[in-house]
């Protein structure tokens, strides 16, 4: 399950690194992308908390979906508005470190002399404080972006 996992991740890395690369963006591929993302992670996020990995666990996998939902609905907010929100490094670097940790969680045991159940928690730990202040970033990016439809004329 965990090779399975990273080879999904790494292909969609690939997958939009070639796109960029050779600017094969289309809108179809932009809206799927984001959404196949959020699907492979909440999914194995729900999954591991499932299968009782402990109740702290539960706790950032719920903080990670509902932020991943939120940033979905500003995104969304702001397009609706005539505003473009555009994806973070940050937020790349915690799909990133997020990808490493359930990769890792899904081992959840020591294997050829490597802690994977350790290193998971830590990486999830990181992508979380990530996550959180990707989010801060992005709302405040929309708000700074819609002050006026937000407020009115001043």
């Amino acid at each position: 399950c965990a090779i399975v996992f990273a080879l999904a991740a790494i292909t969609d890395y690939f997958d939009g690194y070639l796109a960029r690369k050779y600017q094969n963006v289309s809108p179809l591929g932009a809206l799927l992308d984001p959404i196949a993302d959020k699907m492979l992670i909440a999914g194995s996020l729900v999954m591991l908390a499932g299968v009782g990995r402990g109740k702290i666990f539960t706790m950032i996998a719920a903080l990670m979906i509902c932020r991943d939902i939120g940033i979905s609905g500003i995104r969304l907010l702001a397009l609706e508005q005539g505003h473009t929100i555009a994806v973070t490094s940050l937020g790349k670097w915690k799909t990133f470190i997020q990808s490493i940790a359930i990769t890792c969680l899904i081992v959840n045991h020591d294997l050829f002399g490597w802690p994977w159940r350790t290193v998971g928690m830590l990486c999830m730990w990181a992508a979380l404080a990530l996550s959180l202040f990707s989010a801060w970033q992005y709302g405040v990016g929309y708000y700074e972006k819609a002050k006026t439809s937000l407020l009115g004329p001043s």
